[in-house]
């Protein structure tokens, strides 16, 4: 299973997440989207994907999918396993502040 499957797996199902790719990084959003969910985030990591998403629901935001073409640099920085459970610790922040109504509107 590769880190992106698992990547996947890791947003969707826990956060109710229906995209394709919930970690592409790419996002484009409205102004007022844009400033409704920076008042309210708290992730600036690699879960930061996920909990936009997750606040664009909970904000009744329309969420569209596009395909983009990138290429994965050759110096990127990722630490599999230290970033993974960076992640992972960041996921479950955003699941128990989803059920404790903390992800605001």
């Amino acid at each position: 299973m590769s880190v992106v499957i698992s990547a996947r797996k890791l947003t969707k199902a826990p956060l109710g997440l229906r995209y394709a790719d919930t970690q592409c990084g790419f996002k484009l959003l409205a102004s007022t989207a844009a400033k409704k969910i920076a008042l309210i985030s708290r992730v600036n990591r690699f879960a930061f994907d996920a909990e936009l998403l997750t606040l664009a629901r909970k904000a009744n935001l329309k969420v569209a999918e596009l395909p983009v073409r990138c290429r994965n640099s050759p110096r990127s920085k990722v630490r599999l396993f230290a970033d993974s459970a960076i992640m992972l610790k960041d996921l479950v922040r955003i699941k128990l502040d989803d059920l404790k109504n903390r992800l605001h509107d």
